[in-house]
Formats: C-alpha cells, sequence, structure tokens
C-alpha cells in the first residue's frame, strides 16, 4: 500500500462529484428520508448516510 500511494495511486474510492453531493443535500432539505435520497439520486444508502453525517459535524 505504501509503494502504491508513492507511485501516486488512488488508494481509496473517487469522491462523489459536486453535482451529486449538491442533489443529495438539497433532497435533504425537502425532507426526504435517506433511503429516498439513495434512491432519486442514485447513491448507495450508506453513501448518502455516510455524507449527511459529515455534514452534520
Amino acid at each position: 500500500m505504501a509503494r502504491a500511494r508513492a507511485q501516486g495511486k488512488q488508494i481509496s474510492r473517487p469522491k462523489l462529484h459536486t453535482t451529486k453531493l449538491n442533489q443529495i443535500l438539497e433532497l435533504q432539505k425537502t425532507g426526504l428520508s435517506m433511503n429516498q435520497i439513495s434512491i432519486r439520486s442514485g447513491v448507495a444508502y450508506g453513501t448518502v448516510y455516510n455524507y449527511l453525517a459529515k455534514k452534520k459535524e
């Protein structure tokens, strides 16, 4: 893993695109549940949960 990092390779999954993140935040403002947000945005429930949890902090 250290060698891959030293070579400049990406170790983790890519971050969500800002348009997708903004869509999640807008859907949350409308009062939808996380399940409905994940369905409408096409993102996994866990991803929605993690991004909204980071937003609360």
